[in-house]
């Protein structure tokens, strides 16, 4: 071999680890970026439908519309996510 193709074989081994290396440490930098955003979303899921099965709960009572509208009206003022939801019927025309 020649001085040349071994300094070649040696420069690319060389940038091979470089890229190697810099790519781990992106990914150890994107990784629990990445678990904590999946995370952040489980819970707020996870959060929604508990809310959803407390408000279930609340209509099936004998006087379930009165307290349904209390809590979504506390949720609408508390919670910024609920307020993009679409609810069927206003709650203006609920009566509380």
């Amino acid at each position: 071999m020649n001085k040349r193709s071994s300094q070649t074989i040696h420069m690319l081994i060389w940038r091979s680890v470089i890229q190697a290396v810099i790519l781990a440490v992106l990914a150890g930098f994107l990784l629990p970026f990445i678990y904590g955003l999946v995370h952040y979303y489980q819970e707020k899921n996870q959060h929604i439908q508990q809310l959803a099965a407390l408000l279930t709960t609340s209509a099936s009572t004998a006087d379930g519309a009165q307290v349904v509208a209390k809590q979504v009206n506390i949720l609408l003022e508390n919670e910024p996510l609920f307020k993009v939801l679409y609810f069927t019927q206003p709650l203006s025309r609920l009566k509380i």
